[in-house]
């Protein structure tokens, strides 16, 4: 399964691939290596029905180009399908516009690049604000309501930390003042 350190191509691949197991009303676990050439299963035709879905072989016939560099190819389809290279490269190999001959050298160029790119994407991400995001998961209403009945003694902190889903008097004062309420 994905987490959020997947790309959204990578996010939608796997939507697709648990539709299939839906739409099969089967589950399987196979090989997980996406590497792996074998045929079968229902874990080959979730796979298939995926790429398919994201790179329709007609469509990826109709505008490959066949060039001796077959990893700068995969980079210009991988725009055209908003997908990552690696995924072209394997469709490609999988309806034989390319030989299996040099796959995996080029394979593992691609792979290098892309997981240095995802990398330096993740690097400058922010991951976000604790206490911005808190209003949404406690409710703003009920965090200043329970904020002043603390202020005001109604309330233990003991008591406001199980509600607030905080852990110190610190991060009370502190959601506080991101409310607007010091």
């Amino acid at each position: 399964m994905n987490t959020h350190d997947d790309s959204l191509a990578g996010q939608f691949f796997t939507f697709l691939h648990e539709l299939g197991h839906i739409l099969r009303a089967e589950t399987a676990l196979d090989n997980a290596d996406p590497c792996h050439h074998g045929r079968g299963g229902a874990e080959a035709w979730c796979n298939a029905f995926a790429a398919e879905a994201l790179v329709p072989a007609a469509d990826l016939r109709a505008h490959f180009v066949p060039v001796e560099a077959p990893a700068e190819e995969a980079k210009r389809l991988s725009a055209r399908y908003q997908c990552s290279p690696l995924v072209i490269l394997l469709r490609l190999r999988e309806l034989q516009l390319i030989g299996s001959t040099g796959f995996n050298e080029v394979y593992g160029e691609l792979e290098l690049d892309v997981v240095d790119r995802a990398q330096a994407e993740r690097a400058t991400r922010s991951g976000g604000d604790f206490y911005r995001n808190l209003p949404y998961r406690s409710g703003e209403r009920l965090s200043r309501a329970v904020i002043a009945d603390v202020r005001g003694g109604d309330v233990s902190y003991t008591e406001a930390f199980r509600l607030l889903g905080l852990r110190s008097a610190t991060q009370i004062d502190e959601y506080a003042r991101h409310l607007g309420l010091s």
